[in-house]
């Protein structure tokens, strides 16, 4: 058991950073980093951030950086449409085609970036986070903005807080268009294996817990195995020194009469040297 709690230590010690490497987790949104302020509302809101002087150029540039510039046009228009649908579940379980649905995305999602805008020399300038995990306490708003180029389909998470649009995934306008949820079905070897890592982390953690258990039991029986004969040795110096040795037997729980209260048996013995005869009180052997 030691040897199998050392290992899913040693699993988790080194899985973690591999998973940390791979994907920065984010547990905030909004504040002097956020693409555009205010928090984005409805539909409406995000027409007006795509229509703010600055803001056209300011998305050409991120798209222009994550090597798709053909992208941000279609990308823009998107944004200007001004309508929606709603949807009551997870961004992943959103219906195919070039919609924007307004859902929740949940806690572990991840993206390939995620735009930004950090202060250079004194200035925000757009910029990107490249493979971001958001891993705050809970799900937050968004919109899922699917665009399609060159048959291609681009999935993207414009976050309600602070509008830093995310790329989600990239795939084949043909396969996405049949594919039930939201999000291409089309998903990097990276991203595959960054979920089968933090699977493996999780186990990790149920195993070493399981173990720290374990421990806790065999601890609990050792105590038991240590206690238990000094308290039974302890009862039978007890049964001996009051006289009842029947319950000096470990585990009898049948209490002997006194030595006072029992009974003598005469027994007779064989004539002496001068040929007389006597007998002896003596305790029968399942009294003594």
């Amino acid at each position: 058991m030691l040897r199998r709690w050392l290992v899913a230590t040693l699993l988790l010690t080194c899985a973690s950073p591999v998973f940390a490497q791979q994907y920065e987790n984010a547990r905030r949104l909004g504040g002097p980093t956020a693409f555009y302020r205010p928090p984005l509302t409805n539909a409406a809101s995000l027409k007006r951030m795509a229509e703010k002087a600055g803001m056209a150029d300011d998305i050409r540039t991120v798209m222009r950086d994550a090597g798709i510039p053909e992208v941000a046009d279609a990308f823009i228009a998107a944004l200007s449409r001004g309508t929606s649908t709603r949807s009551a579940g997870n961004c992943s379980n959103a219906a195919p085609g070039d919609a924007i649905v307004e859902c929740q995305e949940p806690v572990g999602a991840m993206y390939e970036w995620m735009a930004y805008r950090p202060l250079v020399r004194g200035k925000r300038v757009p910029d990107r986070k490249q493979r971001v995990r958001w891993a705050g306490r809970r799900a937050f708003g968004a919109f899922l903005v699917r665009v399609t180029v060159s048959d291609k389909l681009y999935t993207f998470i414009v976050p309600k807080p602070c509008a830093n649009f995310s790329l989600v995934s990239v795939g084949t306008a043909a396969n996405a268009s049949n594919a039930p949820s939201g999000r291409a079905p089309a998903t990097s070897a990276a991203d595959q294996a960054a979920r089968e890592q933090a699977a493996r982390d999780q186990a990790a953690r149920d195993q070493s817990s399981f173990g720290a258990g374990s421990r806790a039991n065999q601890s609990r029986r050792h105590e038991d195995r240590v206690e238990t004969p000094d308290a039974r040795r302890w009862s039978i110096a007890e049964s001996i020194r009051s006289g009842r040795r029947g319950e000096a037997g470990a585990g009898s729980h049948r209490r002997s009469p006194a030595i006072a209260q029992r009974k003598s048996v005469w027994v007779p013995r064989k004539p002496d040297h001068a040929g007389r005869t006597c007998g002896e009180n003596v305790l029968r052997r399942s009294e003594r």
